[in-house]
């Protein structure tokens, strides 16, 4: 996730849950981006920590942490369960650049149509 450009992993470099994943996605906001995944690979993930899922602001987990209102709003959370396999994973890591390219552009079209 954080080889592709302008994506960049939140928390701490090492210490971290082995099966989760929390990245800012900037340029996009995250929750197109999971709905990017979700429509066009069936795939499930989720913006900002577990306790705010469903909002429309930004983590104050992130925010707190230094992230501005913007980039926060760019987060995107994955986590792997016991019975994830290999192929799923490989699918996920192929979907993502396509889905986050898809994001990024729906942004800058609702940008540019309202100038």
């Amino acid at each position: 996730l954080v080889a592709l450009p302008d994506v960049e992993a939140t928390g701490h470099p090492l210490a971290r849950l082995p099966n989760s994943v929390s990245a800012i996605v900037h340029g996009a906001i995250g929750g197109e981006v999971a709905v990017a995944l979700d429509l066009d690979h069936g795939i499930a993930c989720s913006t900002g920590s577990a306790c705010t899922s469903g909002s429309d602001e930004p983590s104050h987990v992130l925010t707190a942490m230094g992230y501005g209102p913007d980039a926060a709003r760019g987060a995107l959370r994955m986590t792997l369960g016991r019975t994830t396999t290999e192929g799923e994973i490989d699918e996920a890591v192929a979907a993502l650049r396509p889905a986050i390219e898809r994001a990024r552009s729906a942004g800058a079209a609702a940008v540019g149509g309202r100038a």
